[in-house]
């Protein structure tokens, strides 16, 4: 374990530079151009541009969640993988002290922070505080809201919530659900209870945007329950665009061959290249800009830089859109800014006599045509196998959870095992990986089937939209909690209805593979054969 996690000290050197500079007061020497400046903020009398950088990233969805995470495969050519575009964000955001940058999924953000060296948390926690990195959501996974039960929908967001309260102090106030495919008045309802105050979401049903649009009723106040009134109120943005990417593909710095780009644009602002292009860029983004106002009120619209599994290089993002922010204002048509959620939910709230509509129902069904005619309703029973084994899994749990307290049990880990804690037979020939997951997934612990129960309300996984290997790979990971928390379980019954007989050893000890085939389960799912 302490090797594994020194050898993301590649980046250390550079944080450390960082820290210490700001420590000392000093502008931290890094790649940092002298041309281009992004200082600027919000001015009144003008129309504000707010410039999010985020990224999307599925815990399971094309690949599994392990496989997302340590790289991507995108148009048959691989790239870095969720660690590798948060350790990328993190360079450049320290590189300039304007730039921020917004993250939502906490199940690879948990993962990338379990391996990731103690120097390192210090400056992302820096750079937190400042408000430059801003979390999102604050749940395991950007649930669905159709399919999932509400308990498991609270469940997942507390685990989210206990790990930004233990190691950053923080509370997530903004409401996430980007990419979900329709949206439930649940969401406003159990949000609001939890203390946030805005959700902002990708896709809508393109009828409904269509006519919010002609009425300027993008931006709206939702209501979770009319029985509790103004209490569950909700600021709710919908993206103009029904989804999560820049408004101009053009401004999608990264090559993507399904987007049709099959190499990534970027701000040409050298004459000599014979490729300039900032004055279209700079007529396109002021268009973009006083079209998307008519779509809301106030003097203030966002654009989204980012999308699926966008910012492994970070440095391509950040550097074309300090070139743009530079261009825009010193045209001086429109405002443009580096800013995330909540200084955008700031900002509309100081807007004088802003006045928004209400609306009490769901988003549901969600149509993403123009005509009406292609309605994501066959999720809602797709897959039925992986939806019950899913309810049957939260069912344990809340038993297990509930033995633990009435029969007075040692509680479990309270780790989030973002990993299954297979057993490993060679000690010398153990991966790094392997040996963390071992510490972070113990057995006779319901720590596994907790995480991955989380992990299974996304949008991607319950629903059913997702490959049939990640089907699969859901299947086995909750399988495999589900064996890890039995026994603890089965102890928690014997406490209960013989309390002088003891624990036995079938409830401590599940069975070895050399048992019978018929009680092998326990160990299938857990030992990593020998070579």
């Amino acid at each position: 374990m302490p090797g594994y996690v020194r050898s993301r000290r590649v980046t250390v050197a550079v944080l450390l530079l960082v820290v210490a500079c700001c420590c000392c007061h000093m502008q931290p020497v890094a790649c940092r151009s002298a041309l281009y400046n992004t200082n600027a903020t919000r001015k009144e009398g003008m129309l504000n541009v707010h410039i999010i950088s985020h990224t999307h990233n599925d815990p399971g969805w094309l690949s599994s969640f392990t496989q997302y995470h340590r790289t991507v495969t995108l148009d048959s050519h691989t790239i870095g993988g969720v660690e590798a575009i948060l350790d990328s964000v993190v360079l450049q955001l320290l590189d300039n002290p304007d730039r921020t940058f917004v993250y939502a999924d906490l199940a690879f953000f948990v993962k990338w922070w379990q391996e990731l060296h103690e120097d390192t948390k210090a400056a992302v926690r820096h750079l937190v505080q400042q408000g430059r990195f801003e979390f999102t959501g604050g749940g395991i996974v950007q649930h669905d809201e159709a399919t999932s039960h509400y308990s498991g929908m609270i469940d997942q967001m507390s685990l989210g919530m206990r790990f930004l309260q233990e190691e950053f102090g923080h509370s997530p106030k903004i409401a996430w659900q980007l990419d979900g495919f329709g949206h439930s008045n649940t969401e406003p309802l159990l949000k609001s209870m939890g203390g946030f105050e805005a959700v902002f979401f990708g896709r809508s049903d393109h009828a409904d945007m269509a006519q919010r649009k002609q009425n300027r009723s993008l931006e709206l106040i939702w209501r979770g329950s009319e029985a509790y009134g103004s209490e569950t109120d909700m600021f709710a943005s919908q993206y103009p665009t029904g989804n999560y990417g820049p408004p101009s593909m053009q401004w999608f710095f990264e090559r993507r061959d399904d987007y049709g780009k099959y190499l990534a644009d970027s701000v040409q602002d050298d004459p000599e290249t014979g490729t300039y292009n900032v004055q279209g860029l700079i007529d396109e983004f002021v268009q973009r800009a006083e079209e998307w106002q008519q779509a809301v009120l106030g003097d203030d619209v966002y654009f989204f830089m980012g999308g699926d599994f966008t910012h492994s290089d970070a440095r391509m993002w950040f550097n074309n859109v300090d070139k743009m922010i530079h261009y825009v204002n010193k045209d001086g048509r429109v405002n443009a800014f580096y800013s995330t959620p909540s200084r955008y939910l700031a900002a509309k709230r100081a807007t004088p006599g802003l006045q928004l509509p209400l609306k009490s129902d769901d988003f549901f069904p969600y149509s993403s045509s123009e005509e009406g005619t292609d309605y994501w309703t066959g999720y809602f029973t797709s897959r039925p196998t992986l939806k019950a084994q899913i309810r049957r899994g939260w069912s344990l749990l809340r038993a297990t959870h509930q033995l633990e307290v009435l029969a007075q049990l040692q509680p479990g880990s309270r780790q989030l095992a973002t990993t299954r804690g297979r057993r490993y037979v060679d000690a010398v020939e153990a991966s790094e990986p392997l040996r963390l997951a071992h510490t972070l997934a113990p057995h006779h612990d319901p720590a596994v089937l907790e995480f991955a129960l989380a992990t299974s309300l996304h949008h991607d996984a319950i629903t059913g939209t997702q490959k049939l290997a990640v089907t699969c790979d859901y299947e086995h990971w909750i399988h495999t909690g589900i064996t890890k928390a039995a026994p603890k379980l089965l102890q928690g019954l014997q406490h209960l209805l013989y309390p002088n007989a003891g624990v036995s050893a079938m409830a401590l000890h599940p069975p070895s593979s050399s048992s019978s085939s018929s009680s092998a389960s326990y160990a299938d799912a857990a030992v990593v054969p020998a070579a």
